[in-house]
């Protein structure tokens, strides 16, 4: 005790301690209440413990940082610059400067004071400025020392030609974009390599997600400090005039290495205009240029991509001292992008038409423009048209209500054939065709859609059995996986497939959706599918594979499929499932993102699959006799289809010989009703909504049934609508689901003597005709048969005598 107790004291970077007193008995302090020797010694000590100065030591500031991911956009309409970024340090700032990079001085110029948040965050901010300006921010941190984000080209993304961009030198106005292809809408066209070929797989992808939009951008894959290597890029632009716009977009980039400059001799990059980023988030870089008198070229130089480089938004575009003289440049090269859109659209030659016409008579470029964007929307509707017209045609086929509108709007979508038509036609469809046709999405027939479990699924169901083939995460969600490394040649046929058998599902239209996705070039023929007897209906393939590309959101990472509809009963039974094959498959073509010197695996095709789930159009589709008569009661409530009158039951006639029925305009769920269709011998589909009945209902003698799974059968003498009329039941038979009869003729209430509405004759009730009469006055009244003529005396059988029935 002694010992530790001088040690403690005599250490200059202890300045208090305390002896604890739960160890073994011959080291404790305190023992049965008394003190021990070693307790004694330590009540004794005289500690000297104070505050030492040896030992202080004052806390700085937590570490640190610099202002980050600065981007920057010149907004035309408001003649402002958009700056955003992030921040880091919050209040431990005490400053906070948006500047500009003032090109006469060569120095930065502060123009705005941001105001601080207490927390780390985004900013956002607007100032007076121009397009192609460069900005930064600066933070003065806690310590006094300046800390600056990276700098940023005020670049815009609506630009038109003809549009005024004011510079020191004065105002000009923009002319037309020289790169036709500088969005990658058209894929990789108009592209070439370092070594001047056409930019192809592996080491180049256009992606068509992703984006400084959203939209189109290139992916790259390769990677050469040689500018005159396939795995770079170069594109020389011969240049005529003095001023000069240009801006890109990118990210994963190197500043020094990838940028539009200015060149001599086009061999060599010689004046910077805009460059790419580092940052993994995309930035636009966009500047003015004055070409002195020995440049003759801008060189787009694009090397060092490290496998991973993202380009987008590419814009060369000469500055005119006019308006028309822009225009009219404009037009040009509108023109240009018009051909290149041709070579690209081989699958819609009315397209290319249209563009034709509209450039031998049109010297708007602004126009053209306006009709290449249509056109490049209108091939992506075009292939969506097929789904969205069998969803109408389903909607007019059922008689839904509003199904006159959906029908015309059909009709213009199919009669469409210019590309604004197209696109604007199909909008209009897509938007009205859920308000006459909802559907719901049902997550629960298919046991774990979402992969919580494998349970419920048949898994490793494809003729290939290897591979990486189980439940797995994705992008954000569970998922089951099928991966494999297997050659395609003379393996086109080979499949990874999973299935699951789906039983007693609701009635109702059911289309199969699924969430799907794959990395790039790896897409083959991937796609979900359902069967229903001997039909299979399949999703359309997979579009795209963006899985491994890491600045592309999880959200569009994953590709949302869907079978078409198909009509299902309770006693349906179908398999949903999902597979894929090697069909279409190019060996290696798949190279790992950002590691250039990766070779591929054969991995192509595989997929992971997930989010299965029905979308149900709740609805009960009838067969109607050749009466046109016919019950129903459903679960839900009904909309009254065109065509179809609904009836509830009033009451009976006194001599059982009529049911009196009213119509209705509005129904209830789990209610039994009477209706006529007008298209008689066919079939009739009563679409439903709302809350579900737990059982059917029995409404002035109309009992109500449900799904009959069973072998209930009506009672005997129970009323069941046949052939326009209350058949009688004399020999029992199987309960029709969905529909309404008549259990006991008792149990239906007398309808008034006067009644005078519409009604439903009865058949074959013994109670409905009375005993012949033995008054010989009634004898003597004329009788007429059940036709209304005149009846005669000899021939027995029904007759009409004042109004009731007798038999004779």
């Amino acid at each position: 005790m002694k010992r530790i107790v001088e040690m403690l004291e005599n250490e200059p970077r202890v300045e208090r301690y305390y002896y604890w007193n739960h160890e073994a008995d011959c080291s404790k302090l305190l023992k049965d209440g008394k003190l021990s020797l070693a307790g004694e010694y330590y009540a004794t000590v005289n500690s000297n413990m104070a505050y030492r100065k040896a030992g202080e030591y004052v806390p700085t500031t937590p570490p640190q940082y610099d202002p980050e991911n600065l981007r920057t956009e010149y907004d035309k309409t408001q003649k402002k610059v958009l700056l955003y970024w992030h921040e880091i340090n919050g209040e431990y700032n005490k400053e906070m400067r948006v500047q500009r990079y003032d090109k006469s001085t060569s120095n930065w110029k502060t123009v705005q004071t941001v105001p601080l948040q207490e927390e780390e965050a985004d900013y956002e901010f607007a100032v007076d400025g121009n397009v192609g300006e460069q900005f930064r921010i600066l933070v003065v941190d806690a310590n006094g020392k300046e800390r600056a984000s990276n700098t940023s080209q005020a670049a815009s993304d609506d630009l038109v030609p003809g549009d005024e961009i004011t510079v020191d030198e004065g105002t000009f106005y923009l002319g037309g974009n020289m790169l036709v292809n500088g969005d990658f809408e058209l894929g990789l066209a108009d592209w070439e390599n370092g070594a001047g070929e056409p930019l192809v797989q592996p080491y180049y992808e256009a992606l068509p997600v992703g984006g400084v939009n959203g939209s189109a951008y290139l992916q790259t894959y390769g990677n050469s400090t040689d500018k005159t290597s396939a795995q770079s890029i170069r594109r020389l632009l011969p240049v005529e005039g003095e001023y000069y716009y240009a801006q890109m977009a990118s990210c994963n980039g190197d500043e020094s290495k990838q940028r539009i400059s200015t060149s001599i001799s086009g061999a060599f990059p010689a004046t910077k205009i805009a460059s790419a980023s580092a940052t993994a988030d995309w930035s636009k870089q966009g500047s003015v240029v004055k070409i002195l008198d020995d440049y003759k070229y801008i060189l787009v130089q694009l090397t060092n991509l490290n496998g991973k480089a993202q380009f987008d938004n590419f814009v060369v575009a000469r500055l005119f001292a006019t308006k028309d003289d822009a225009l009219a440049d404009a037009l040009g090269w509108e023109k240009k992008r018009i051909e290149a859109f041709k070579a690209y659209n081989t699958a819609y030659p009315q397209l290319n038409a249209e563009l034709d016409l509209l450039a031998s008579g049109s010297s708007d470029p602004v126009l053209l423009e306006k009709a290449v964007k249509n056109a490049l929307a209108a091939m992506k509707t075009i292939k969506a048209v097929p789904a969205l017209c069998a969803e109408a045609e389903l909607a007019i086929e059922v008689k839904a209500q509003g199904y006159a509108e959906i029908q015309t709007l059909l009709d213009d979508l199919k009669k469409a054939t210019a590309a604004e038509d197209i696109n604007t036609c199909y909008a209009a469809l897509a938007e009205k065709l859920p308000q006459v046709m909802p559907y719901e999405l049902q997550t629960t027939a298919i046991q774990n859609g979402t992969f919580a479990a494998v349970q419920g699924w048949n898994t490793i169901k494809g003729t290939y059995t290897g591979g990486d083939q189980r439940m797995a995460t994705l992008a954000g969600k569970t998922c089951w996986k099928a991966w494999w490394s297997t050659p395609a040649a003379g393996g086109e046929a080979t499949t990874m497939a999973i299935d699951q058998t789906v039983s007693k599902p609701d009635h109702g239209y059911y289309a199969l959706e699924a969430k799907a996705t794959t990395e790039h070039y790896c897409v083959t023929d991937q796609h979900a599918f359902m069967v229903v007897g001997t039909d299979t209906l399949n999703t359309p393939a997979m579009s795209r594979g963006v899985l491994d590309i890491p600045t592309i959101a999880d959200s569009l990472k994953w590709e949302t499929l869907a079978t078409p509809y198909v009509y299902l009963t309770e006693t349906d039974a179908l398999t949903v499932g999902f597979t894929g094959s090697k069909k279409n498959a190019i060996d290696n073509a798949f190279h790992t993102y950002g590691n250039p010197e990766s070779t591929g695996d054969q991995r192509e095709g595989w997929w992971g699959a997930t989010d299965f789930r029905f979308r149900l159009i709740r609805a009960y589709r009838d067969s109607v006799d050749a009466s046109g008569w016919g019950s129903v009661c459903t679960p839900y409530a009904i909309a009254i289809p065109e065509g179809v009158t609904l009836y509830k039951v009033e009451g009976i006639s006194a001599d059982k010989s009529v049911i009196g029925i009213t119509q209705v305009t509005e129904t209830e769920a789990g209610t039994p009703y009477i209706y006529y269709s007008k298209n008689a011998g066919g079939e009739v589909v009563f679409l439903e909504s709302g809350t579900k009945a737990s059982s059917a209902k029995t409404v002035n003698g109309l009992r109500g049934w449900f799904a009959n799974a069973g072998t209930s059968q009506y009672p005997l003498n129970a009323l069941v609508m046949q052939n326009g009329k209350f058949e009688n039941v004399s020999v029992r038979y199987k309960v029709k689901s969905f529909s309404a009869f008549v259990q006991k003729i008792d149990n239906l209430p007398t309808l008034p003597a006067d009644w005078s509405g519409e009604g439903i004759a009865t058949e074959g009730v013994p109670t409905a005709i009375t005993a012949a009469s033995s008054d010989t006055k009634s004898a003597d009244e004329p009788a007429y048969n059940l036709n209304g003529t005149r009846a005669n005396k000899a021939v027995k059988g029904i007759k009409v005598k004042k109004g009731r029935k007798v038999v004779e």
